[in-house]
């Protein structure tokens, strides 16, 4: 019986080096991009996210180089969410902003001055 259990073990662990070592070589496996489509973007041209994302169709890309890239891109602080997608060698990058201040309004102040108020805080009127 102990011998059965210890070589269930063994094969226990040697099916689970067997299935991180193919998940280690999935990301490390390139792909050729054909083409990139942004989508559910709102205020952000197309163009601009893509000169964000530093891809051009072509380029051969992995999972570490799109980590990276999303990095990039929330390093920015317009995006709340990007997710990357991969479908018949196409990147889609699925976008949504970060919502934009409208206006700012001071309500119900009288002792400090409205200026002086505005000169401290960092919210400004159309911005993200």
């Amino acid at each position: 019986m102990n011998s059965r259990s210890s070589i269930f073990l063994i094969l226990v662990l040697f099916l689970t080096f067997l299935s991180s070592n193919f998940a280690l070589s999935d990301t490390t496996r390139k792909i050729e991009i054909k083409d990139i489509i942004v989508k559910n973007n709102q205020r952000i041209d197309v163009e601009t996210i893509l000169s964000y994302l530093n891809l051009t169709s072509g380029d051969k890309v992995n999972y570490e180089i799109l980590n990276k890239r999303l990095k990039e891109m929330y390093k920015l602080g317009l995006f709340a969410d990007i997710k990357f997608r991969v479908s018949n060698n196409n990147l889609i990058v699925l976008i949504k902003e970060n919502p934009m201040i409208n206006n700012v309004n001071l309500v119900g102040n009288k002792r400090i001055k409205e200026e002086a108020i505005r000169e401290e805080i960092k919210l400004k009127s159309r911005n993200v």
